[in-house]
């Protein structure tokens, strides 16, 4: 949590850097006194995070081909390509090609380096509708000749909806330590004057391989975090009743 006060007596100041000073050295709380004229300010951090469970999954993967000659090096990825463009087609996903290589191949010998033909790369992405069929998609694949996965991400069809019940929870999550400082300096909450934020998206899942076909989906998850910049006021005074 981070704090930055102005305006308040230096006694109940320094009173709230002892008592806070654990805090100080675990998270970087910074206070400050302000000019006379500035408002009394506390700023603090509120985080939010939530768990969705995951509706669709992304695996990234690379068909490689060698020959001794280009075109060689290019039939052995085409014929590769369409047995995975097959397998996926069965199982009702899509199939994204991406970037295509063709680079010489080279081995050492006799402590050497000498040109063995060439290689071919094609880098494809298969974009599975249903989460829960992952695994069965990854073992199709690797029936089809893949040899390796190296990547597969999950997400959430209603990505927005999360995100906006994290920023509510970060938004009270910041006003409740915020109110915990007002109450301890003896003062209330006033309006918010400023607002910053991130956000991020873990739930991914990396390094599948022939052994990982049996797999559940991760959850994915959406955390937010916002800097909120409260006005602080002094309290309100109870009217006296006349006797």
């Amino acid at each position: 949590m981070e704090m930055t006060v102005g305006r308040l007596p230096w006694l109940k100041l320094a009173v709230l850097v002892a008592v806070l000073g654990l805090v100080v050295m675990c998270t970087g709380l910074g206070l400050a006194q302000e000019s006379e004229s500035a408002a009394t300010t506390v700023t603090v951090t509120g985080t939010g995070r939530v768990s969705r469970e995951a509706t669709r999954a992304t695996v990234d993967t690379v068909i490689e081909g060698t020959g001794d000659t280009p075109a060689e090096a290019e039939e052995a990825v085409r014929r590769q390509y369409a047995a995975i463009q097959h397998a996926v087609n069965e199982l009702g996903f899509e199939l994204v090609p991406g970037q295509f290589s063709l680079n010489p191949r080279w081995e050492y010998r006799d402590g050497a380096s000498v040109q063995s033909g060439y290689e071919a790369r094609r880098f494809v992405q298969i974009v599975i509708s249903d989460a829960a069929r992952t695994g069965e998609a990854i073992q199709g694949l690797l029936n089809a000749g893949l040899s390796f996965v190296y990547n597969v991400t999950y997400a959430v069809d209603d990505r927005t909806a999360a995100r906006d019940e994290a920023i509510r929870l970060a938004l009270e999550d910041a006003r409740q330590q915020a109110e915990a400082v007002a109450r301890y300096m003896g003062m209330r909450l006033g309006r918010v004057l400023t607002i910053t934020g991130s956000d991020a998206w873990p739930g991914y899942y990396e390094g599948v391989d022939a052994g990982g076909v049996q797999m559940d989906p991760a959850p994915v998850s959406v955390q937010v975090s916002l800097k909120v910049t409260y006005e602080l006021l002094e309290p309100k005074l109870e009217p006296k009743l006349e006797p």
